[in-house]
């Protein structure tokens, strides 16, 4: 794995355990995917604001408290856009993520939940679960065990979020009363199988008139592979629609 966040040395330790045969179930007595579809059931347990500059130091608890709003006391309301409409024209505007991503993230709105932390099998964002369903691209995703509970974290290369992608600038437009600097997120919990989840995912919009969940899309004209990993998207973070 190329310029991988994990030191070679540990990756030669791995030992591949076993691989299923494409279309051969995986346990006996396993159940199919259409029922664990239905068992995942989400609900919706507490939600938050937070910041898109984070501190740092992915174990600053003060500083991680100071950027994270819980219960959320912004929410990104829908507004139509009027089509046809260009895109606001920016200068460069780009946001330095921390090297580590933090497990504060999910810490302090599980704490102001009054969460059991025992009660779950898996605790993640939900991109780290979008990409072991995916099962395609390479990535590393790092694992806690913390009594029976393992709590996974996606280890992602340094990088920078640019305002002026097309995806941002359709999500700011639809809900210009919502700080351009912050994002709205649920922690939900789930069940695949018979494993319990707990996750934080975003919410990119909300219906003003029902307060249903809305997810916002916006790509390039001739780009295919953006709504790819869509239907898992919107299975885990439990959106009403989609515009």
């Amino acid at each position: 794995m190329n310029n991988s966040p994990i030191p070679q040395c540990i990756i030669d330790r791995l030992v591949h355990i076993n691989e299923f045969q494409n279309g051969q179930p995986q346990l006996d007595g396993a159940p199919n995917g259409q029922s664990l579809i239905k068992m995942y059931q989400p609900h919706d347990l507490i939600d938050f604001n937070i910041n898109w500059e984070l501190p740092s130091d992915h174990l600053a608890v003060r500083e991680y408290q100071q950027v994270i709003t819980v219960p959320a006391d912004r929410i990104p309301t829908f507004v139509a856009p009027n089509i046809p409409q260009d895109f606001p024209k920016r200068g460069q505007n780009t946001i330095q993520k921390p090297e580590n991503t933090s497990f504060l993230r999910l810490l302090i709105p599980m704490k102001a939940a009054g969460v059991v932390f025992h009660n779950y099998d898996f605790i993640c964002a939900k991109n780290s679960l979008c990409r072991i369903g995916m099962n395609k691209g390479q990535y590393v995703i790092g694992v806690i065990r913390y009594g029976n509970t393992l709590l996974l974290r996606r280890y992602d290369h340094q990088r920078a979020m640019n305002l002026n992608d097309v995806g941002q600038v359709f999500k700011q437009m639809c809900t210009p009363d919502y700080p351009p600097d912050a994002s709205y997120k649920k922690l939900i919990e789930g069940n695949i199988g018979n494993l319990r989840t707990l996750i934080t995912a975003e919410t990119d919009a909300v219906s003003r008139e029902n307060g249903n969940s809305i997810e916002l899309k916006c790509k390039r004209e001739g780009d295919e592979r953006y709504f790819e990993d869509f239907w898992l998207q919107a299975y885990l973070s439990k959106f009403n629609n989609l515009i």
